[in-house]
């Protein structure tokens, strides 16, 4: 027995049950079954190939006899055994990878992503300025600077990222003081 193991073809029990449905076949059946089976549309809606694919022709045979082979029975079987024993269907991602790429072509480009209410403000503001015709103000963006200084350590950073200088009377931010205050502790 263990010098025939290596020439035996083993078959899984799904295969041995297609084989069965698909030997009790006439030739007739057998030819409009495959037909259909491997026309383009069962492709993008059943697993057609591996254990998966002998288990869904298996349950559509069964599901078949007695009735006529034809496309509109094969088709009826399919949406029956779907929603009952369950076939193995093909999952369509519907993830499409040209607008997500960031090129010129896509839905939003790689510089017009993530940006915060205050980027798409200024945005605006330079829109309108430019079809009014004039020059758009010069903006400094105090908070991404006062943000970005750094001291000599981490806890050093630590501190000076806590530092806040308030608008009098407001619960705002003065993100210009706090640049000129964070900077002058810095040492910078």
């Amino acid at each position: 027995m263990e010098v025939l193991r290596p020439q035996l073809k083993w078959k899984s029990a799904a295969q041995i049950e297609y084989d069965a449905a698909y030997s009790l076949l006439t030739q007739t059946q057998k030819d409009s079954f495959g037909a259909w089976w491997f026309s383009t549309s069962t492709k993008r809606t059943l697993v057609i190939s591996g254990d998966k694919g002998f288990s869904n022709a298996a349950k559509i045979l069964n599901w078949c006899r007695g009735r006529s082979f034809s496309d509109a029975t094969f088709n009826l079987a399919v949406t029956n055994l779907a929603s009952t024993l369950g076939l193995h269907l093909v999952r369509e991602s519907s993830f499409r990878p040209s607008p997500h790429t960031g090129s010129d072509s896509s839905f939003l480009s790689k510089n017009e992503t993530n940006l915060t209410a205050r980027n798409h403000a200024r945005r605006a503001a330079e829109a309108a300025a430019v079809i009014s015709g004039q020059k758009p103000a010069p903006t400094a963006d105090y908070r991404s600077a006062a943000e970005s200084v750094r001291g000599r350590t981490h806890s050093e950073t630590e501190r000076l990222n806590k530092m806040f200088v308030m608008k009098s009377g407001t619960s705002e931010i003065d993100w210009e003081a706090t640049n000129t205050a964070r900077r002058r502790v810095a040492g910078l």
